[in-house]
């Protein structure tokens, strides 16, 4: 019975997001959207700083290779498909470089791996998928590129050839690594932010970056994926913590106390809003695919960009 109503809750949750597409963010009070217009990630020494998504741009120390067509190549990405969705697919050789006009495509293309990328530790999506119920979430479900259904293609190719040492430590890494749209840790990739950082993770490992590489990475990715929230972050440990948030471990900041969408509103925001700094709006950004053009929002679906208005919820 409980199983008969996950799905039929997932299932809600996929054909709401179908139909409202996606929210923006709201900004920040307009005494601190001033201060904030010319702080970006610093290129020359990756510190990370405040957020703005017209701004920023950092450095990710991986190197695209070869994966997104090796996406192409499984059919995990079906390129016909994406093109006429989304738009053209083309990335930049060499060094990974984020900035406002490639971060979407970036989003999508990790998406991607995360969602095709074996790792026989990500014990919660595959408990789903043994029940048949993996298609609900909108990481998954929203995955409307693949050649044939996203879920055959979930954890099904090794395309960074990683050992199974390798796909543990991504797992465990991802399990300790949350996000201010949900209440569900990277490991279980419930929605596309999600996803997108277990191929992060992923690529980071299988290039042989350290942990602390990958905390910091990751920060940053969560940083302009998330810039509103990041930066109410910021101001916490900065007003509260009397800290800079470079001086504040990734760990720490990364965690289910922080970063996940209940810590997030218990222990950043509400301390915020007893000094009158806290957003008026605190929705998540970016859950859906979209074309390469950079649209803080949130919701979990796939759609051509102008249907996409308003939508929250990204888990069953």
């Amino acid at each position: 019975m409980k199983d008969k109503i996950l799905t039929f809750l997932g299932g809600v949750v996929l054909v709401a997001i179908a139909m409202v597409g996606i929210a923006y963010l709201g900004s920040y009070s307009t005494q601190k959207e001033s201060a904030r217009s010319n702080q970006k990630i610093s290129n020359e020494n990756n510190t990370l700083q405040k957020v703005s998504e017209n701004t920023y741009t950092f450095k990710t120390g991986l190197d695209l290779q070869d994966f997104p067509q090796k996406l192409i190549e499984t059919g995990t990405i079906d390129l016909e498909k994406y093109q006429n969705l989304v738009g053209n697919l083309s990335v930049e050789k060499g060094e990974i470089v984020i900035t406002p006009d490639n971060n979407q495509t970036f989003l999508n293309l990790f998406w991607g791996l995360g969602l095709a990328q074996e790792n026989q530790y990500l014990v919660e999506l595959k408990a789903l998928k043994e029940r048949g119920q993996l298609e609900n979430l909108a990481s998954v479900g929203g995955w409307i590129v693949a050649k044939g259904s996203a879920s055959d293609h979930f954890s099904k190719h090794n395309i960074l050839n990683l050992t199974l040492d390798q796909q543990k430590k991504v797992a465990e890494i991802a399990a300790t690594i949350y996000r201010p749209c949900c209440g569900n840790s990277a490991r279980f990739a419930d929605c596309n932010h999600g996803m997108a950082m277990l191929g992060v993770l992923s690529l980071g490992v299988a290039q042989g970056l350290s942990d602390d590489e990958l905390y910091n990475l990751a920060l940053k990715f969560n940083s302009v994926w998330f810039p509103d929230q990041y930066n109410q972050l910021a101001d916490y440990f900065l007003l509260i913590e009397k800290k800079k948030l470079s001086e504040v471990d990734p760990r720490v900041a990364l965690s289910a106390k922080f970063s996940s969408a209940q810590g997030f509103a218990q222990n950043v925001a509400r301390p915020l809003a007893t000094l009158n700094l806290s957003s008026n709006n605190s929705n998540a950004s970016g859950c859906s695919l979209q074309a390469p053009v950079l649209q803080p929002s949130s919701g979990c679906s796939l759609g051509a960009p102008a249907q996409r208005k308003s939508a929250s919820g990204c888990s069953l």
